[in-house]
């Protein structure tokens, strides 16, 4: 099997109480950003950081990436701030994954200057290859009507073959192959071998298991295992400290639950987020 891929980052209540504690939370949706500096103030660190964390996610997972483009201006920034707030919404951990996970667990979000990506007058996003390369970009209006964007993101990443590209390449690894075949099965011993998988590879399989779910031979089963699965991975990618996208900072309000009597636990979820700024600053 090709480089396992990087393990499904989880809340650590620990963490999130520390962080707290200490005056405010701050996710990157790229990484939990240290604290103790002012709100706004760029530190080259960072900036650095997110690009290479985004790079070496590609690299494990040998996917594509998407990136955003940050202007310069700082009202156009902070209105992109708001639009990637609004097409990255949060779920509760029995909802179904929204449309916006397919696009979002299938390739790598990194926010970065136009420079940095190569984008051409007007795109605001490009689309990249595994080593972090131009493939293709697309002027899009991220804050126009939900379906619009939806199906101008499908259009870039998915487009002119690039879905059937990226299934092939997940086949060329006999272990992933071997899940996707089992998965299919008409044998219950081969689909339960696969389910038990899942949350595993699920990172590495993403792409391929959205368009497993587009097949109509697909049994109802399968299906409603696959959405459940997917959208756990999508839970627990809005919930962890890594990029969603990498490169943006957003302070984050966190529900901590009473302990339930039976364990004496609770488990803390994202429950608002509000959108402060970008590590790049679009130079």
């Amino acid at each position: 099997m090709s480089e396992p891929s990087p393990s499904k980052p989880s809340l650590d209540r620990r963490l999130f109480l520390r962080a707290a504690c200490g005056g405010g939370l701050i996710l990157g949706l790229g990484g939990l950003a240290a604290l103790g500096w002012a709100e706004g103030e760029e530190r080259p660190e960072d900036v650095a950081r997110a690009w290479a964390d985004a790079l070496k996610r590609m690299k494990a997972l040998q996917q594509g990436g998407v990136a955003v483009v940050v202007p310069k201006d700082a009202a156009a920034r902070a209105a992109l701030g708001r639009q990637l707030q609004a097409l990255i919404p949060l779920m509760s951990l029995h909802e179904g994954a929204p449309p916006m996970a397919r696009a979002l667990l299938s390739q790598v979000w990194v926010c970065a200057s136009a420079e940095q990506v190569e984008a051409k007058p007007g795109e605001t996003l490009v689309l990249l290859d595994p080593a972090g390369k131009r493939v293709a970009g697309v002027k899009l209006d991220l804050g126009g009507e939900a379906a619009a964007v939806l199906k101008g993101i499908r259009a870039l990443s998915e487009g002119e073959g690039r879905l059937a590209a990226q299934v092939a390449r997940i086949r060329a690894d006999k272990a992933l192959a071997q899940i996707l075949d089992d998965l299919a099965s008409t044998k219950p011993k081969q689909r339960q071998s696969a389910y038990a998988q899942l949350d595993a590879h699920v990172d590495a399989l993403a792409p391929a298991l959205f368009a497993l779910l587009e097949s109509t031979s697909l049994s109802d089963e399968v299906r409603a295992n696959l959405s459940r699965v997917l959208a756990r991975a999508y839970f627990d990618r809005i919930q962890a400290a890594e990029g969603l996208p990498y490169g943006a900072r957003f302070k984050v309000e966190v529900d901590t639950p009473e302990p339930c009597p039976p364990c004496g636990m609770a488990a803390p979820s994202v429950s608002g987020r509000t959108f402060l700024d970008f590590f790049t600053r679009g130079r």
